[in-house]
């Protein structure tokens, strides 16, 4: 299944609203509105991101944050995408152009991948590891 992007949902009828929740993972819809906690994009988020998506790889068994992060690149394809988000409240840029903010949302899948890749070949070298000691 493929999200759309702001752009397009907005073009299919559907509203913005800044959610009032501050858990990111509390995204909504109900009678056409798609409620979005709001999300501060600062100089910092890529790097937390890195972290947290490394840290759920390795050490949960939940996804939330890799669902969050492909949400998020799913809804964000353009510049167009993020002032929606921005007229709306629900992304605060703080690292001062649309194009920032852009780029490091649709960076976040590549993000992911990474984070993956990280973590099978974390488990990849510990099992040879261990089949040496063996």
């Amino acid at each position: 299944m493929t999200t759309r992007c702001i752009t397009k949902l907005n073009q299919a009828g559907v509203k913005f609203k800044l959610g009032l929740s501050r858990n990111l993972f509390d995204i909504r819809f109900n009678n056409g509105i798609l409620e979005i906690p709001k999300l501060k994009v600062h100089d910092y988020t890529e790097l937390t991101l890195r972290n947290l998506l490394a840290f759920e790889q390795c050490n949960c068994h939940n996804n939330y944050i890799s669902d969050y992060v492909s949400l998020t690149d799913d809804f964000v394809n353009s510049e167009k995408d993020v002032e929606f988000l921005l007229k709306d409240g629900i992304v605060k840029n703080m690292l001062g152009d649309y194009n920032g903010v852009c780029t490091l949302i649709t960076s976040e899948e590549e993000l992911l991948w990474i984070a993956k890749a990280s973590t099978l070949l974390l488990f990849l070298s510990s099992s040879i590891a261990t089949a040496e000691s063996l």
